[in-house]
C-alpha cells in the first residue's frame, strides 16, 4: 500500500477524530465542513478522498463518510458490538446508500 503524505495523514486523522465521528465510523458530514474545520481547500479534500476510496480507507457518498476499518479498532465487548450492529443495520437497510461496492 502507498504511504500517506502529511496532508493525507492529517485528513485521515480528522476523519477518525472529528466531532461527527460515531462508534461505527459511519457519519454524515458535508465536504464544506471538512474543508473549513481542516483548513484544506474543498477541491483538495475531494482529491484526497478519491485516493482514500481507491485505497479503500475511507468512502464518501452523498455527504456520508465510512471509515472502512474503524470498527476493527473498537474495544471488543458485547455492548459496543451491539451498538455497532444496531447502527449498521439501521443505516444500510434504512437508506438508499450502497457502500457494499467498496467492501
Amino acid at each position: 500500500k502507498e504511504k500517506l503524505n502529511p496532508l493525507d495523514r492529517y485528513l485521515f486523522l480528522y476523519f477518525l477524530t472529528n466531532t461527527a465521528t460515531d462508534i461505527c465510523g459511519v457519519y454524515e458530514i458535508p465536504l464544506k465542513t471538512v474543508a473549513v474545520e481542516t483548513g484544506i481547500e474543498k477541491d483538495m479534500v475531494e482529491k484526497i478522498i478519491k485516493r482514500f476510496q481507491r485505497d479503500k480507507k475511507i468512502i464518501y457518498i452523498d455527504g456520508w463518510v465510512w471509515v472502512v476499518n474503524f470498527t476493527k479498532h473498537q474495544v471488543s465487548n458485547p455492548s459496543v458490538q451491539q451498538g455497532i450492529n444496531r447502527f449498521m443495520l439501521s443505516f444500510f437497510y434504512g437508506t438508499p446508500r450502497d457502500f457494499s461496492f467498496y467492501v
